[in-house]
């Protein structure tokens, strides 16, 4: 065959021609054609679906180029689609970074692990592809954990509020940066299922991701309708050299809509984009999408995800949301083995998705038609979704209502209450709360060390005290008000600071339990000033509270402990006060009660404290957001710095501190 021919036959091929292929092609019988042309016949019988022969024709070719790159590429796939899966990983896996499968090899720092014992080892896990082959593989990092790893998870930045809650990983970074990491071993994210050996049928399809409740709660007025919500995605990302084979016309997706009278449709694919929909039976919500957790928040308000295989498919997933998978012939190798084009075929992957897969190689229409006989019929995968306790609603309180918020702090970002007019309102103005405490904080508390907060509220000080620990120390915070509690654990959530335990409890003398009211948390206050020194009852909704001591936790290590407590700061003192002789921690403690103060100073020094006060001003003229207007004129917060001798000189050469 002339190269004129064979360059017609590729074009025809490409353009899912399969007809127009063959004809030509029957004029080279199989049995006497050339290499090229039998290269050719290959690729045809594959996109026919008759995988067997083309199967056997690679293989052929394969004893005359072996290390032929596209052939090996056809075997992987081939492969797989006959069931053949672990010949298959090991093709796919053999031809990385040829541009057919993952990424050039991200380090030569450490080696690729290639069964060694992991116990007490680092491994990271470098993510490869798309969002969608992100999340998908992100799934692995469990199964290296339960051979003895610590798993260090490498991934885009910007992906990170996703993969926040993935089981068995330890910490994200960067995957620009992993040769600033330290680990033993390394591994590329797609190649996990071979290297463990993995047959597809013991792939856990459970949900493995969650999102945060702020961002499920912010959708509900934009999604908000009377009958089943389905989320359309038909298309992919056009980087993809296969996408147009992947992705569905806009005119042949538009099928769908003939069941609006059923049925809410949604997308967040742009209508002006390429291949964009515009009809009034679709709502269009992708002016609202600024990052991956919201499109998962969106995600989260779905019936229903009809999608080709892309990043939303496996977002819906990975989340447990229902997923009808439109699959095209010879699709990637996740939801391509054994294809059954016969009905929905259940993915190894997600347990609440269904695949369709294409009859016809390019031809989506008759897809269509079967998607719309699936919809009426509402033989839907069953919900999975994780039900997260991510943030607590009291009363019908929500997101939405403009009580929580996710801002940008100096501390990274950071869900804040925008009615609480101090810490909550700070975070949001100005990025950070009280600067200046943390800057003298800073000088304080150095890596490895031990730090107690009690009153942390949202956790403006329990994050800046996480790093500056780092992951070898550890911060034990005490927030008794569920509201604040339950933030403030997502905000270490969000910093990846599993060196962070945010308890659910209040500092006292003894152990005991009491009876407070819930404050309003969709009015403007100070949700900081709550006083739990005595039992209260009344009908106004409340919330019982656990007090505990810090004695009881019989610390072997105490090097600073911060005490902002409403009035209950000598309670707390005398609940930790066999801890605090024998460990000698730095204290901070607020100091704003006139009469309390002599008892609290007296008891200080009596226990071998030298006391300074620290009375630093709310506002930061270089504040993160440099936001000049001064919400908080005249405002201080006044502090005890309570040193043992051996701080005190070291201090006052740093600080201007006037002793007490």
């Amino acid at each position: 065959m002339d190269s004129q021919l064979s360059d017609k036959i590729v074009g025809l091929l490409a353009a899912t021609q399969l007809i127009e292929a063959e004809e030509i092609l029957n004029q080279f019988p199989l049995e006497s054609c050339d290499f090229n042309t039998a290269y050719l016949w290959m690729i045809l019988k594959s996109h026919q679906q008759k995988y067997q022969e083309a199967y056997n024709l690679v293989t052929a070719l394969q004893t005359h180029q072996p290390e032929n790159v596209n052939l090996r590429f056809y075997r992987a796939r081939l492969s797989i689609a006959l069931g053949k899966w672990q010949e298959g990983l090991a093709f796919f896996d053999s031809i990385r970074g040829s541009g057919h499968f993952g990424g050039e090899l991200v380090t030569k720092k450490k080696p690729l692990w290639s069964g060694e014992s992991l116990w007490g080892k680092t491994l990271l896990i470098a993510c490869e592809g798309g969002l969608g082959d992100i999340i998908c593989f992100s799934r692995f990092a469990p199964y290296f954990e339960t051979l003895g790893a610590k798993v260090i998870l490498a991934a885009p930045e910007e992906i990170f509020p996703l993969l926040r809650s993935l089981r068995g990983v330890s910490a994200l970074v960067e995957i620009k940066g992993v040769d600033q990491v330290d680990f033993d071993f390394w591994l590329p994210s797609l190649s996990c299922p071979r290297v463990l050996n993995l047959p597809l049928s013991e792939i856990d399809g459970s949900p493995f991701l969650q999102v945060l409740n702020p961002f499920v709660e912010s959708w509900k007025s934009l999604t908000s309708s009377s009958k089943k919500k389905v989320a359309l995605a038909w298309q992919g990302n056009t980087k993809f050299a296969e996408d147009y084979l992947r992705s569905v016309p806009a005119d042949v997706i538009k099928g769908l809509l003939d069941s609006s009278d059923q049925f809410e449709f949604f997308t967040v694919y742009p209508e002006h984009s390429h291949n964009g929909l515009k009809d009034s039976r679709l709502k269009n919500l992708s002016s609202y999408i600024r990052g991956p957790e919201d499109l998962a928040g969106f995600l989260m308000n779905m019936d229903l995800v009809i999608s080709v295989d892309s990043g939303p498919a496996h977002l819906a997933g990975a989340l447990g949301v229902p997923v009808l998978l439109l699959n095209r012939v010879m699709g990637w190798f996740t939801f391509s083995c054994e294809p059954d084009t016969t009905q929905p075929q259940i993915s190894s992957w997600y347990n609440s998705m269904r695949i369709l897969h294409q009859t016809q190689w390019g031809q989506w229409q008759e897809t269509i038609t079967r998607s719309l006989q699936f919809l009426k019929n509402e033989e839907w995968p069953k919900d999975q979704r994780i039900k997260s306790d991510a943030i607590y609603h009291p009363n019908n309180i929500s997101s939405t209502g403009g009580v929580i918020d996710l801002v940008q702090t100096r501390q990274g970002p950071f869900l804040t209450v925008v009615t609480d007019f101090f810490v909550g309102r700070a975070l949001k103005e100005y990025g950070e709360y009280s600067q200046a405490e943390v800057i003298l904080f800073s000088e304080l508390i150095k890596p490895g060390m031990v730090v107690v907060e009690a009153g942390a509220h949202l956790g403006a000080h329990s994050v800046a005290f996480g790093n500056l620990v780092g992951p070898k120390g550890k911060v034990i915070c005490y927030e008794p008000q569920e509201f604040l509690w339950t933030i403030n654990r997502q905000n270490c959530f969000l910093q990846n600071l599993t060196q962070v335990e945010v308890r659910k409890e209040g500092l006292a003398q003894k152990n005991s339990s009491r009876k407070i009211e819930t404050p309003e948390y969709s009015r403007l206050g100070n949700f900081g000033a709550l006083e739990l020194k005595l039992d209260q009852s009344s009908e106004d909704p409340h919330q019982t509270i656990q007090m505990v001591t810090l004695d009881s936790l019989e610390l072997d290590r105490l090097d600073f402990m911060k005490l902002d407590i409403e009035g209950m700061e000598l309670e707390a003192l005398f609940g930790a006060e066999k801890t605090i002789r024998r460990l000698k921690p730095v204290l901070y403690v607020e100091n704003d009660r006139t009469d309390i103060a002599p008892d609290l100073e007296n008891l200080l020094r009596s226990w071998g404290y030298i006391l300074y006060q620290h009375f630093p001003p709310l506002f930061n003229t270089d504040n993160f957001n440099k936001n000049s207007l001064n919400i908080y004129p005249g405002i201080i917060t006044k502090n005890i710095l309570a040193l043992p001798q051996a701080w005190a000189d070291e201090m006052l050469r740093k600080f201007d501190l006037k002793k007490i």
